[in-house]
C-alpha cells in the first residue's frame, strides 16, 4: 500500500497551470477591447501557455459558441491544455458538452485529465455519466476513482449507492473519505453498518473522521 495523504476534507486536485481559471467565476466580458474571434486566435498558439490564456477569454466571453470551441480543446496535445478546457466548460454549465466529457473520461490517457472530467461530470449532474463514472470507480490512479465516487455521489443516482458505498474499502485513504462524504449526501440507514465499520477499524485517522461525520449526517435525515 502507498502512502496515503491525510487530508481534511475529499477534493479535486487541480492544476497549477489552470488556478486563473478556478478562482471566482467571473461576469462575462470583453476582454482588452478584443471580440472572440480574437481570442480563437490564441487557441491555435504553439505555446501551450497561450491557448491556456484563450481558453480563459473564451470562458469569460459569455459568447454561445464558447462551448463548441472549448470542447474541440479536449483533443489538444497539451495535459494541461486539456485539463484547462474542462475546468472551463465547468464554469459554462452547459449540459451540451456532457457526451465529449463522457468520451474524454473513457478514452484520455491522463489521470489530471479524467479526474477532471469526472469532477465536472458531477457538477453538471448529468445521469447520461453515471456508466462512465461507475467504470472509473475501477481505475488504476486514485485520483480518477476519487472524482468518480464524489461525482457520483452529487449526481446522487440511486443504483449507483452501493457501488459508492464499495468504494469504503479502496485500497487508497483518500478514497475511502470521497466514499464517506458522498454517503454522507446521498447514503441512508442502509449504509450506517459499513460507515460504522469504518468509524472505528479503519486504519486512517481522517477515514474515521469522514466516517463519523457521514453517521451524524444520514442519522439527521
Amino acid at each position: 500500500m502507498g502512502k496515503e495523504a491525510a487530508t481534511q476534507k475529499p477534493k479535486p486536485e487541480r492544476s497549477e497551470q489552470i488556478q486563473q481559471i478556478q478562482a471566482q467565476p467571473k461576469p462575462p466580458q470583453k476582454i482588452a477591447g478584443k471580440r472572440f474571434e480574437d481570442y480563437l486566435k490564441d487557441l491555435h498558439s504553439g505555446d501551450p501557455k497561450v491557448r491556456i490564456k484563450g481558453i480563459v477569454s473564451i470562458q469569460r466571453s459569455g459568447d454561445p459558441r464558447a462551448a463548441a470551441e472549448l470542447t474541440a480543446m479536449l483533443t489538444d496535445s497539451d495535459t494541461g491544455v486539456k485539463v484547462a478546457a474542462i475546468t472551463a466548460l465547468g464554469w459554462i454549465r452547459d449540459r451540451s458538452v456532457v457526451p465529449a466529457l463522457i468520451t474524454t473520461l473513457d478514452t484520455d490517457k491522463e489521470k489530471m485529465v479524467k479526474s477532471e472530467a469526472a469532477r465536472v461530470l458531477g457538477e453538471l449532474g448529468d445521469r447520461r455519466a453515471v456508466p462512465i463514472l461507475t467504470t472509473a470507480l475501477s481505475d488504476a490512479a486514485w485520483e480518477v476513482r476519487r472524482s468518480a465516487v464524489l461525482a457520483l455521489g452529487r449526481i446522487g443516482d440511486p443504483s449507483t449507492k452501493w457501488a459508492v458505498r464499495k468504494k469504503l474499502e479502496d485500497r487508497d485513504a483518500r478514497v475511502r473519505m470521497a466514499a464517506a462524504y458522498a454517503l454522507g449526501d446521498v447514503g441512508g440507514k442502509i449504509d450506517l453498518p459499513d460507515l460504522i465499520y469504518r468509524r472505528f477499524f479503519d486504519p486512517n485517522p481522517d477515514v474515521k473522521s469522514e466516517a463519523a461525520k457521514a453517521i451524524e449526517k444520514i442519522l439527521k435525515k
